[in-house]
């Protein structure tokens, strides 16, 4: 935060709060994503708001502070001369500390303007990064989940990667819904040939998992591959990510 100096000359702030636009371009597939994009746009415009708020809070300090300290040279010029024509040095010296007060009051209030101005920004801020993520996040997986339901293909190319990472196991055992299970088993001798023959692969279904979502279990452990996991995974690191920015730059009270 910078502040004004109690110098003749007034520094007048010229800093402006710019909030950057995100702009949104999804697919409007469903109804609850063409809530979501709403949700999102009304709180852009909610920001841009704030911003115009604040920056016009700027225009007005600094037209006061002009104001008043063309105010503060004419009245100490007028004590200045009030003070050399009657010879009073009392008279003088009063007008001179008066007048130096009175602008030191007005330096004051136009740090205690800017300070607040920039908690408010720093407020907006901190207060819309988790909530526009959220509601990017949920628009992306009810995508990637309709992407997976219609394309085929795209869920075939996670199992690939996954069975890709698992391919020196003896055994592979691959849980998919039921939906999902035609699918996978008309696409084994595809998927063991990533083994290169070596594993064991086993296709299973389980009724207590969704379209479109997939668990490999090996010796060594399971990995859940679904979309919502690894989103909820990018999900998890994106908001760690913020409040570690939040710490390192938080709002001065």
């Amino acid at each position: 935060m910078i502040l004004l100096s109690n110098q003749d000359e007034l520094a007048l702030p010229t800093k402006k709060i710019n909030i950057k636009k995100i702009q949104t371009s999804v697919k409007k597939d469903t109804s609850n994503t063409d809530t979501l994009e709403k949700d999102l746009q009304s709180r852009m415009e909610e920001i841009e708001k704030k911003e115009r708020e604040i920056n016009d809070k700027f225009d007005s300090t600094e037209r006061e502070i002009a104001r008043q300290k063309e105010e503060w040279k004419e009245l100490r010029t007028r004590y200045i001369e009030e003070a050399q024509q009657e010879g009073y040095k009392k008279g003088f010296e009063k007008g001179e500390t008066d007048s130096i007060q009175q602008y030191r009051n007005l330096i004051d209030h136009a740090n205690q303007i800017i300070m607040q101005a920039q908690i408010d920004a720093d407020n907006i801020l901190s207060q819309s990064d988790e909530k526009i993520l959220q509601i990017s996040m949920t628009v992306a997986e009810k995508i990637m989940n309709q992407t997976l339901t219609e394309n085929s293909h795209s869920f075939l190319n996670i199992v690939h990667k996954v069975i890709e990472m698992v391919k020196e196991q003896p055994v592979i055992k691959v849980y998919v819904h039921d939906m999902d299970y035609s699918l996978l088993l008309d696409s084994k001798d595809e998927l063991v040939a990533i083994t290169n023959q070596q594993a064991e692969l086993i296709i299973f279904t389980d009724p207590e998992l969704q379209k479109g979502q997939v668990i490999i279990e090996t010796p060594y452990g399971r990995i859940d591959a679904s979309i919502t996991t690894q989103l909820n995974e990018i999900r998890n690191r994106l908001f760690n990510v913020v409040e570690e920015i939040s710490r390192e730059h938080p709002s001065n009270p």
